[in-house]
């Protein structure tokens, strides 16, 4: 009997214990987690600083020299030389308008001062001619009245085809647009072939060194407010 009791002990000893190191087993057969991969863009090393607070600043970014560039003629644009964000030089070439029918008054003018010049010659002759005959008694002094007003006429007509043509030359020099100042093209409004007018907008030229910050503050955020 106590032989048959030890023989049942052991056997449930042993039943109870198949079940633990079957689960053991299992267990030391699953596979391992992956490892979960970090890409460097979400990595920041550790350093130590100053953290500066203050009120936020929200404005635009304007050059303190600024200048626009317009058409001083009318006509159409046959260059464009720049492009925006482009570096300039003092006086570098920014486009060109056409220059045909400022030539043909230029041309007009010219005409015009010969012409002048010639009437205003043979008024002076005239007026020569007209005193020696007046000096020697064959006219009246009323007849040199005369030839000096006509020269004066000549002369006025004169001054005015002059300034005729020194006009045209001024509009002929104004077809060739120039950079005022060393700057940055921020601003083309045209491009070759586009059809302006006098005081139409062309470019604009800014000098990047003179920018400056214009912005709005709270007025409760201005005690900390320091440049």
């Amino acid at each position: 009997k106590s032989v048959a009791m030890l023989m049942l002990a052991s056997f449930v000893g042993a039943s109870l214990l198949t079940p633990g190191c079957k689960a053991e087993a299992e267990k030391s057969t699953e596979p391992a987690p992956e490892a979960v991969q970090i890409g460097t863009e979400n990595v920041v090393p550790v350093t130590t600083g100053m953290v500066v607070v203050g009120p936020i600043v929200s404005g635009e970014l304007k050059a303190e020299k600024e200048a626009t560039v317009r058409a001083e003629v009318g006509g159409s644009m046959v260059e464009v030389a720049v492009l925006e964000a482009q570096a300039v030089q003092k006086g570098a070439l920014l486009g060109r308008i056409e220059t045909r029918t400022l030539e043909d008054a230029k041309q007009s003018a010219s005409s015009a001062v010969r012409s002048a010049e010639n009437q205003l010659q043979v008024a002076q002759r005239e007026a020569e001619r007209t005193e020696k005959l007046v000096t020697a008694g064959a006219l009246a002094a009323r007849d040199l009245d005369v030839v000096h007003n006509t020269v004066t006429a000549a002369e006025a007509q004169l001054a005015d085809a002059k300034a005729r043509l020194a006009s045209a030359d001024r509009a002929l020099g104004d077809t060739v647009i120039r950079a005022p100042f060393q700057g940055i093209v921020s601003k083309r409004s045209v491009n070759a072939g586009d059809v302006v007018s006098n005081g139409t907008e062309l470019f604009t030229i800014i000098d990047p060194s003179s920018m400056r910050l214009e912005a709005l503050v709270p007025s409760d955020d201005l005690r900390p407010v320091r440049v």
